[in-house]
């Protein structure tokens, strides 16, 4: 319990967050950090939009050459709807997707 308590401590703060190149296959083995507003997710094997709450505070979000990427139609249309404080994916912003759609 004491190193679950240093580790939510240390993660409390957390507002940028590189895991690129990991091996991560969904959102649950993800660090809860309630402050995170940049998360790099770039080439793990996520395949999936699970869990995703515990991103909600994200406004940037990069999961480029993730199989979800091209496994999950319209993932980016999904990602904007459950995540609303969501403003970037990928290199595309809300408005620039909502102008497209």
């Amino acid at each position: 319990k004491q190193w679950y308590q240093r580790r939510v401590a240390i993660t409390a703060g957390v507002k940028e967050l590189n895991l690129a190149l990991n091996i991560f296959v969904n959102c649950s083995d993800l660090p809860i950090c309630p402050q995170l507003k940049i998360l790099n997710l770039t080439g793990n094997k996520i395949s999936t939009i699970t869990d995703i709450s515990r991103i909600s505070s994200v406004e940037v979000l990069k999961l480029r050459n993730n199989p979800l990427v091209w496994t999950v139609p319209e993932y980016r249309k999904l990602l904007f709807d459950m995540i609303p404080s969501l403003h970037c994916i990928d290199g595309m912003t809300r408005e620039d997707f909502m102008q497209r759609s």
